[in-house]
């Protein structure tokens, strides 16, 4: 497919940016959980992927938004949902990630 053509589809930008919002919340909380349980791997791992997917998720939500002008709501919605599941996941991040800083910080005084 041509990328001129998918970039001007709103379906399949709606679509694309909730599927990234979800996407990112399930690298997130994987990410986690592999960090927690396998020592080597570190939480702060999947940071930066959840970082990219959740931006890439608002960016295709906000296409989709702006070529839809109110053309269909169930698409709007979606739309909507993909922004918002992609900044939180990407608010979340940046709070774990200032929060596993600052903890490195007080056991480094220790």
């Amino acid at each position: 497919m041509d990328q001129q053509k998918f970039m001007t589809s709103p379906k399949k930008l709606s679509w694309l940016s909730f599927v990234l919002g979800l996407l990112a919340w399930v690298v997130l909380v994987v990410g986690i959980l592999v960090g927690i349980f396998v020592e080597a791997v570190g939480i702060t791992s999947f940071f930066t992927p959840v970082m990219l997917i959740g931006l890439l998720g608002a960016y295709f939500g906000i296409q989709a938004r702006n070529l839809l002008d109110y053309e269909s709501s169930l698409l709007s919605r979606r739309a909507k949902q993909g922004i918002y599941l992609g900044v939180g996941a990407l608010m979340t991040t940046l709070v774990l990630r200032v929060l596993v800083f600052l903890f490195f910080i007080l056991w480094l005084k220790q």
